[in-house]
């Protein structure tokens, strides 16, 4: 009967009641969120380790990304030209080094260039004529252009056959090519 009389009292306690509700749902979403964001963090600090290591560490990349540009561009040509003008350019500097080597060019001619493992890779043909001496001196100049010329296929031929009492005479078919870099 007392219930009845205070109604004031009723409402006071549903109000507690439904306040208490809202501030154990607002602690649970906040405990929820830390929960949440202490998952998060724990996921990314590993992440965040690496690139502060990889921050600190820039300028040792940064040299080691220059040692390797130029011990690449020892190998091949830089990106950027045409690989035409790459072929071209290698075949001449044989040319020159066969000229001093005392050897006759009877042909030349670079090929067009093809796509291989993130280089263009520019054929380039030579028939060459001359002393046995000068094409084993050409064959050691042209291991040490730079950048490289390499030999698929290098091929000899007596001109004259073997005559003891002079220089053996030799006709040469050599397959050279050359790397350039893809941008």
């Amino acid at each position: 009967m007392n219930a009845v009389r205070n109604p004031e009292r009723i409402w006071l306690a549903l109000l507690a009641a439904a306040l208490l509700a809202c501030l154990a749902l607002g602690a649970f979403k906040v405990y929820d969120k830390h929960r949440w964001a202490a998952l998060r963090l724990a996921e990314i600090e590993p992440r965040y380790a690496r690139l502060a290591g990889l921050q600190a560490s820039a300028p040792q990349l940064d040299e080691l990304a220059q040692q390797l540009r130029e011990r690449m561009a020892q190998y091949a040509y830089p990106a950027g030209d045409d690989p035409s003008y790459a072929g071209n350019g290698a075949l001449q500097r044989v040319r020159e080094l066969a000229a001093a080597a005392g050897l006759s060019v009877t042909s030349s001619q670079a090929l067009a260039a093809q796509e291989k493992e993130g280089f263009y890779r520019v054929g380039l043909n030579l028939r060459l004529e001359g002393e046995w001496a000068s094409m084993a001196k050409l064959l050691q100049s042209i291991a040490a252009l730079r950048p490289a010329v390499y030999a698929e296929s290098v091929q000899i031929n007596s001109l004259a056959g073997h005559m003891p009492e002079g220089p053996q005479t030799v006709a040469v078919m050599l397959n050279l090519f050359v790397l350039q870099e893809r941008p």
